[in-house]
């Protein structure tokens, strides 16, 4: 009972996560840009975190300075970028459950990384389960309800993104978070500012409606910057295991956001294959954290 507001914390903090992917579609139906919405992000979260983290100017040496960097590229114009261009013709919440199956292919990353490809039973189940409900996934948006493909293929494209940011943020364990954070998050600006221009210009006016503003508050503050404050001293005071339970709920949060706010359809194959998805990556964590751990003390 003593650590129940940072239970609630961590559950509020991963339905936010949840409904970023929603966010980002109405801030589309209002008019701006995949890129656009990468980069504004990046940079208002950016703004906030030169006054909350760390000021020092170099990782320590050169290596975790290039690392920084990789991983700040890895999130914004990789991770980010991927996910808004994935969005663009898929559903949110469908473009979550994909993203969702980023730890699997973490973990599959790490063994290609390692040469070894010595499973664990569980984890060679979750990679069974994970790869047959994307299929079913793939069934339900791409057949049954006839939405491009192209989404779908960005969601997965999306998912391997997160998991070479996850093995990235793994190398820099050594480092404060929170200026990981803010170096990455500047280097991840200097990389979606070419995406950006490319794009086109945005309208100014857009900026000055509340609801775009306020979802732009949402996502860079939020979900960005101050989620991630909030989740680290949630995970300080919970605990890292029960912390990654919480993990699971922001898929959930996506569906459940894209149906009632964004009336998204889904069929019964639909979310047996999210199901069968999330129950494969909570199957295959019991392998996966072991080869996640070498990973990062190898490198």
């Amino acid at each position: 009972m003593r650590n129940l507001p940072y239970h609630l914390l961590a559950l509020f903090v991963v339905i936010c996560w949840g409904l970023a992917f929603v966010s980002t579609k109405v801030l589309y139906a209002y008019g701006m840009g995949p890129w656009a919405v990468v980069a504004l992000r990046a940079v208002l979260a950016y703004g906030l975190l030169i006054f909350i983290a760390p000021k020092n100017l170099y990782a320590g040496s050169f290596r975790n300075e290039v690392t920084v960097a990789l991983l700040g590229f890895a999130s914004v114009p990789l991770s980010y970028g991927l996910q808004n261009q994935a969005l663009v013709t898929g559903q949110a919440s469908t473009v979550a459950v994909l993203v969702a199956m980023g730890p699997v292919l973490t973990g599959l990353l790490a063994m290609a990384a390692l040469r070894t490809w010595k499973m664990h039973w569980m984890t060679m189940l979750g990679l069974v389960a994970s790869v047959t409900g994307a299929l079913l996934l793939y069934f339900d948006a791409v057949v049954m309800q006839e939405l491009s493909q192209r989404g779908f293929i960005l969601g997965i494209a999306a998912a391997a993104a997160y998991a070479l940011y996850a093995l990235l943020l793994r190398a820099l364990g050594d480092l404060p978070p929170l200026f990981v954070l803010r170096k990455a998050t500047g280097y991840g600006v200097i990389g979606a500012i070419p995406f950006f221009l490319s794009e086109g210009p945005t309208e100014v006016i857009l900026l000055a409606d509340p609801v775009v503003i306020a979802n732009f508050l949402f996502l860079a503050l939020v979900v960005s910057a101050i989620g991630w404050v909030l989740w680290q001293t949630a995970e300080r005071r919970v605990g890292a295991t029960a912390a990654r339970i919480y993990t699971f709920i922001w898929p959930l949060a996506a569906v459940l956001g894209g149906i009632f706010i964004l009336d998204e359809a889904w069929s019964y194959i639909g979310f047996m294959g999210a199901g069968m998805i999330l129950c494969g990556v909570i199957s295959a964590q019991t392998g996966l954290a072991r080869v996640a751990l070498e990973m990062a003390k190898r490198y």
